[in-house]
């Protein structure tokens, strides 16, 4: 999940995770998690309401950071 580029999203558009939590219809906690990079791997679903909010395509949001592609998986 590419969690730089929704936390750009964010930080540009000044919205609150509350407001995410709200017109989204999910959990605060579910939407910081994913937000700030916590959350690996979110529920299509959620990424899909998240998506759909910021009027970003989904695929933007599922495909790896550069920081993923580059860190050496165990």
């Amino acid at each position: 999940m590419n969690n730089k580029l929704l936390y750009e999203e964010f930080k540009k558009r000044n919205i609150p995770i509350t407001k995410l939590a709200d017109e989204c219809r999910l959990g605060y906690a579910t939407c910081h998690d994913i937000v700030s990079g916590k959350k690996k791997n979110p529920s299509i679903t959620s990424v899909y309401k998240i998506a759909s909010y910021l009027d970003i395509k989904i695929e933007n949001l599922m495909e790896e950071s550069s920081d993923e592609k580059n860190s050496v998986k165990d």
